[in-house]
């Protein structure tokens, strides 16, 4: 398919509050064939409507008591990733979601959870935020 896709990635950790649902600063794009990925709202927003695969890797780099992922669409619609309960550095979450977007206003997000005591950072690397156009509509 020659439908839109991208990557990107995270230029430094960032560190969750406990308790709110937080964007994921992916902010250095390593690719954006059809310019549709905004690295100040971290937004993926595809001008060709369709079913995409949207991929993730978050990773903690310091311990917690409960940590979540999502993809969020259109800041209503949730598409649930890992949940991790129990306390451990380094925690891989690698999720996926097939999403319909309708090629003009739906965007989806990247989100992490934190749920317990302390502050949890993620890493900048490896993490990356990735969709591409698995079926156009």
């Amino acid at each position: 398919s020659t439908g839109p896709a991208f990557i990107a990635t995270p230029s430094a950790g960032q560190t969750l509050s406990t308790g709110t649902w937080t964007t994921i600063a992916f902010n250095t794009e390593v690719y954006d064939t059809n310019s549709n990925y905004d690295t100040s709202t971290y937004a993926f927003t595809p001008t060709v409507a369709g079913y995409y695969n949207f991929n993730a890797v978050v990773r903690s780099s310091g311990g917690t008591t409960r940590f979540y992922t999502k993809f969020l669409k259109n800041g209503t619609d949730s598409y649930y990733g890992n949940d991790f309960n129990f306390s451990a550095d380094s925690l891989n979450s690698n999720y996926s979601a097939l999403i319909y977007m309708n090629g003009s206003t739906d965007s989806v997000v990247a989100q992490a959870f934190l749920q317990g005591g302390g502050g949890l950072t993620i890493a900048n690397s490896p993490m990356e935020f990735s969709a591409f156009l698995a079926r156009a509509a």
